[in-house]
Parts: C-alpha cells; sequence; structure tokens
C-alpha cells in the first residue's frame, strides 16, 4: 500500500539513489573518453581553464558568464585542437603545443573575448532600454500636451501633470 505524501514532500525528478548511479556512470564514461583521447584531453584541458574559472567563481544560477566565456574560449580552442590533430595527436605533441605560446594566445584570447562581451554587452542593452523608454515618455508627453491644446486643462488634471514632470525619466533629460 503507497504511503500519502505530506503537504511539504514532493515526488518530482527521478530518484535519489538513480540520480547517483547516472553521476557515477556518466564519471566513468568521460574518464574513460579523456583516456582513449588523451592528447585531446590534455590539450584540451589546457586550453579551457578560464572556462573552469569562470564555472567556480560565477554566481549566477543561470551561468550566463560562464557560458559567454566558455563558448568563445572552446571557439578560440578549435584551431589549437585542428593544428594537435593535424600534426601530431599524440601525448608529446600535445606536450610541445602546449609549451608554446600561440595556441595560449588562441585559447585564452577567445576566453577573453567573451569575457569582456560580458561586461560590456548589458550596460549597452539598459542604455538602448532607457533610449527606447524615454522615446515613449516624450510621446505621451507630447501627446498629453495635445489633448490639453485640443480639450482644455480638464483632460489632465494639475496631479497628473505634477506626475509626468516628477517622473525618473523627466529628470534625466
Amino acid at each position: 500500500m503507497a504511503t500519502a505524501l505530506k503537504p511539504t514532500q514532493t515526488n518530482f525528478g527521478p530518484p535519489k539513489g538513480r540520480r547517483t548511479i547516472e553521476n557515477s556512470i556518466m564519471t566513468l564514461m568521460l574518464v574513460g573518453l579523456g583516456a582513449v583521447f588523451l592528447p585531446t584531453t590534455i590539450t584540451a584541458a589546457f586550453a579551457m581553464i578560464p572556462s573552469i574559472l569562470s564555472y567556480f567563481f560565477d554566481r549566477d544560477p543561470k551561468r550566463s558568464q560562464t557560458l559567454c566565456i566558455a563558448a568563445l574560449n572552446a571557439a578560440g580552442s578549435t584551431p589549437v585542437l585542428l593544428e594537435l590533430w593535424g600534426r601530431w595527436n599524440s601525448v608529446a605533441g600535445a606536450i610541445s603545443l602546449i609549451a608554446q605560446v600561440r595556441p595560449w594566445m588562441w585559447a585564452w584570447g577567445g576566453a577573453a573575448l567573451g569575457y569582456a562581451l560580458c561586461l560590456l554587452i548589458p550596460p549597452v542593452a539598459a542604455q538602448m532600454v532607457r533610449g527606447g523608454l524615454q522615446n515613449k515618455l516624450n510621446d505621451l508627453e507630447k501627446h498629453a500636451k495635445d489633448m490639453r491644446q485640443a480639450w482644455g486643462e480638464d483632460v489632465a488634471p494639475e496631479h497628473m501633470a505634477r506626475l509626468i514632470e516628477s517622473s525618473a525619466f523627466s529628470s534625466q533629460k
């Protein structure tokens, strides 16, 4: 016979025991693939250090900064991996590639570009939204002025005019 759930209990998601088994299987698969593709794993591990660090230091629950940095870090790491696969594709080749400066510049330059985008995009987007809202406010003020001219001051009582004048957007002109 099934037991009734208490109001605070939920039965959403997989059972807790199953989740740990799935995590263990995924970990074993990743370790196995890392061992099979060892030169690629070594090169990618060093190239993706900025993404790994970003994962641990990003406090946003959605990890948007980590995604931005990791995407461009992976894009910068692609030429490095293509060079590894095209020339050596051995552990010695991976180590000699890591010892050079150019692969680091490619991989970490992509991560730096991703970090720069994370810093620059939000203020630019906020400024664009602010400009759009300012345009709407200007249109509403013009419309209210036209209404007062056409219909008289009864259309826009005094308290509404004061409300429009004291809005946050009017003070930023």
